[in-house]
């Protein structure tokens, strides 16, 4: 590494506060919080997601993400055929891909979006759960 770990960071912040989205600015104003040594506290609640009832702002953004993927592939699929097929690849094949970095399964694949899924949250919810999830129209953090 030929660059002070702190001026990487500091010159990363700066090119985010110049985007045009306010969210990535934010980004950039919680880096910049980290590299001058200050506690800016977490990426998710500075980007405006609050955290609730023993969830933190990212387990939110988090289960908000994994709810849409879920919601996405139900179509054709009832709630208890969702939950059991999540459930399988959860005991099966998840297992082994679990530390893989980018997901293994062609793009668009119930497989791919069980990855994803497991990939946000370490747990396949149950058939009340998948009903709740699949019920709402949108996720609203």
């Amino acid at each position: 590494m030929t660059r002070d770990p702190l001026d990487a960071v500091a010159v990363a912040a700066a090119l985010l506060r110049q985007d045009g989205d306010p969210a990535v600015q934010a980004i950039g104003d919680w880096l910049a919080g980290h590299a001058t040594g200050g506690e800016p506290g977490d990426l998710f609640e500075a980007l405006g997601v609050d955290g609730c009832r023993g969830h933190s702002a990212g387990d939110r953004a988090r289960r908000a993400r994994r709810d849409q993927w879920l919601r996405d592939a139900s179509p054709g699929r009832t709630p208890a055929q969702l939950a059991a097929a999540l459930r399988h690849y959860a005991a099966t094949a998840w297992r082994y891909e679990r530390a893989r970095a980018e997901n293994p399964h062609p793009s668009g694949t119930l497989k791919a979006t069980f990855w994803e899924v497991m990939k946000l949250v370490d747990h396949a919810p149950g058939e009340k759960q998948m009903t709740r999830i699949i019920s709402r129209l949108r996720t609203v953090y």
